[in-house]
């Protein structure tokens, strides 16, 4: 009877490989069928795991080998050094091929299977025939492809990746759909689920993401601290690996080229005219803003940005929102702090130090604007978007989703309603982290409207009351109209004002161009302006 039954196993699974073999020669129609009662036969014989194990080896194994073999003796996949990444065209053009599979073979073979089978033992075979060994050749094969050992091929890469997960998922389940709705499947009231995102969960977690955000931070902070006070620090454009974003960062020199002096000096041209320009486009004055401004674009740009780091993005926008503030705050309070006869003395003659002051309070209010504006209209809607994939991606793989062509749409409009109070969030977040230096910027402004009444307004302003009681003792009548004298008593309030205008005059002429913050920046702008007169007023 062993012998029988051990011949009766074989001659099944002869069958079965000769079927598939059929199928995979184009004879969809019969071999379908024929392999949907071999794999009847398996589940009668409890030995389904089995079954799935010959499709595998036998339908999805020989494709994906000739698939890489092909990549390789076209030398697409080779000629990269260890940890350096896989090209991105080449696993661009593997994945695209591989959903061709997914389309041509796979969909067609499970829905003729679902159509002869009415038991749910094998509603997944979309995972656990065709994902998981597509999945596993990917990562047996090319190793390379989860390593950020260059960081923009990883970008790349993962994005790709991304697109071949969520183009499985919508074809298995817009098929799963097509066939429940037109009364198939086993009979009427059968749900299927053709997707297990288990497998899914195993292939993400292969990348190596937090390598590729350590890489990230480690170049974003170089941006920042390079003029931060720690001159010691590395240029954001000299580092002894690649770094990430070499596209957004295009116009600048890759200072991994050399190190001589004349190459040196060009780094720190071009480093110069990059500040220029944002300080330019983003209405700001000192290099801490515009270094601030360049390091947040950075980590939310899309040569950068991935969804499933996007809190770790917002943690690292918040410490370079933090560490502005800190360094900003010390210069104010140094400025703030001087003599009030030397503060006085500088304003009235347009002095370096009551510039200086007024810069970098008046980089603070435009900046916290533009930051404001900047967290809603990008980064908000980066991480609505995150929530939103994973939301679709929760619902496309639950039990009923293939029987419910709106479940997807729902899930969006539900993961959007859940956090739309979110956007309020960020912005409370960067306030809260500027809070301090809005104190500080205040008592600067008192200050100098103190310093600049009492050392230039205060000897006048006695005359003036000296004046005033002399003239009771007359028997004239008081004058209507202002001595051309009063004019003089707040000339170093207006020199202030004027010195300011002066410069946002030229600065508006320079051409400062849109972006997502200019606009909020003129707000900022308009805030200083305001705050800064009367603080000055009040003082006197």
């Amino acid at each position: 009877m062993q012998a029988i039954e051990e011949t009766l196993h074989r001659a099944l699974e002869v069958f079965l490989c000769s079927q598939i073999a059929r199928y995979l020669g184009g004879q969809h129609m019969d071999s379908g069928s024929l392999i949907a009662c071999c794999l009847r036969t398996y589940s009668t014989l409890e030995e389904d795991e089995r079954a799935e194990e010959i499709m595998r080896n036998q339908l999805v194994r020989p494709f994906m080998l000739d698939l890489l073999d092909d990549k390789m003796s076209q030398n697409q996949l080779s000629g990269t050094g260890k940890g350096m990444g896989l090209d991105p065209k080449a696993f661009e053009s593997i994945v695209h091929q591989i959903l061709e599979f997914v389309r041509n073979v796979a969909v067609p073979l499970t829905n003729a299977i679902h159509n002869e089978l009415s038991s749910p033992i094998y509603q997944h075979l979309g995972t656990r025939v065709f994902w998981q060994e597509i999945s596993a050749s990917i990562i047996s094969a090319l190793p390379l492809v989860f390593v950020p050992g260059i960081p923009d091929r990883f970008h790349k890469n993962y994005l790709t990746a991304r697109h071949l997960m969520d183009e499985f998922s919508r074809i298995f389940t817009l098929a799963a759909a097509d066939t429940q709705a037109n009364g198939e499947n086993g009979g009427a009231g059968t749900k299927t689920s053709v997707l297990d995102s288990s497998c899914f969960a195993e292939f993400s977690r292969k990348w190596q993401l937090s390598a590729y955000f350590s890489i990230c931070k480690k170049h974003a902070l170089s941006v920042i601290l390079k003029d931060g006070g720690a001159g010691q620090q590395s240029s954001p454009l000299k580092d002894d690996g690649a770094y990430p974003g070499s596209k957004y960062f295009s116009e600048l020199p890759d200072g991994r080229k050399g190190g001589n002096g004349d190459e040196q000096h060009a780094n720190a041209k071009m480093e110069k005219d990059k500040l220029d320009t944002l300080k330019r486009q983003y209405l700001l004055r000192r290099d801490w803003a515009a270094r601030a401004v360049w390091a947040i674009e950075y980590c939310w740009s899309s040569e950068i940005y991935l969804e499933p780091l996007g809190t770790s993005f917002w943690h690292l926008t918040l410490q370079i929102v933090s560490w502005y503030e800190q360094m900003t705050d010390e210069r104010i309070s140094q400025l703030a702090v001087k003599d009030s006869s030397e503060l006085a003395k500088n304003s009235a003659t347009g002095g370096p130090e009551i510039g200086e002051l007024l810069d970098y309070i008046h980089d603070m209010y435009v900046l916290r604007h533009q930051l404001v504006a900047y967290a809603k209209s990008v980064i908000f809607k980066k991480l609505l978007q995150s929530t939103e994939t994973d939301a679709v991606v929760h619902q496309r793989n639950s039990p009923n989703v293939a029987a419910d062509r709106d479940g997807v749409a729902t899930a969006e409009a539900e993961a959007e309603a859940a956090v739309s109070g979110d956007a309020e969030n960020l912005v409370t977040d960067i306030v809260q982290r500027l809070e301090p230096l809005d104190r500080t910027c205040s008592y600067a402004l008192k200050n100098m409207g103190t310093a600049v009444v009492a050392s230039s307004c205060n000897n006048l302003g006695s005359q003036i009351r000296r004046a005033t009681s002399q003239f009771r003792h007359t028997n004239r009548e008081p004058p209507t109209t202002p001595s051309p004298f009063i004019s003089k008593l707040f000339s170093a309030l207006r020199s202030i004002e004027s010195q300011f205008l002066t410069r946002q005059s030229d600065n508006n002429s320079d051409g400062g161009g849109g972006g997502e913050m200019n606009s909020s920046g003129m707000a900022g702008e308009q805030e200083f302006r305001d705050r800064t007169r009367a603080m000055l007023r009040a003082e006197t």
